[in-house]
């Protein structure tokens, strides 16, 4: 998300988890027994951009959708919406999303998909994202970028425990 629409000024974050036991299985899938599980599986962020006055609601929950909808985003703007979603997994970085525009009211007002590049293989995205590397094209994530986003999720957590906005940047 930041690196489309920008680094958010602060983040306010509750997290949860809601599925506190993991049931392992044996390689042909058979249940062998259940543990516990401490990590979060439920995220949800609010805050404001630093560039602008929008603001972002972030809800992540792990595990698989019973709707089919394992990705949804959608960017309002002035002239209407962008919605991007995946029906395979959550992951945009492995399975390309689809793109669909609405315009504003008055402009249309049903959802269009948007012609995209075949990015359907699991590797597609990888495989973009290594030959952008290799090229040295800067649009590639940096090390910088990971200390960055790292700095977010500290502050997530910190945002969590204080219950207050907390800041990153």
């Amino acid at each position: 998300m930041c690196f489309v629409l920008g680094e958010l000024a602060y983040v306010q974050a509750t997290l949860a988890n809601h599925q506190p036991h993991v049931q392992l299985v044996d390689a042909n899938g058979k249940p062998t027994r259940t543990i516990p599980k401490t990590s979060h599986d439920t995220m949800s962020i609010t805050g404001h951009f630093q560039a602008s006055d929008a603001v972002a609601t972030v809800v992540y929950q792990g595990g698989m959708s019973p709707t089919g909808k394992h990705f949804y985003w959608e960017i309002t703007g002035t002239k209407g919406s962008l919605v991007l979603e995946n029906d395979v997994m959550g992951h945009i970085q492995m399975f390309q999303p689809v793109l669909k525009f609405v315009g504003a009211s008055g402009q249309g007002g049903r959802l269009k998909e948007v012609e995209l590049e075949d990015g359907s293989a699991m590797s597609y995205n990888v495989g973009r994202a290594w030959d952008l590397f290799a090229a040295g094209d800067e649009g590639v994530v940096s090390f910088e970028d990971a200390v960055l986003r790292h700095r977010m999720i500290d502050a997530i957590y910190r945002s969590e425990e204080s219950g207050r906005r907390e800041t990153y940047l």
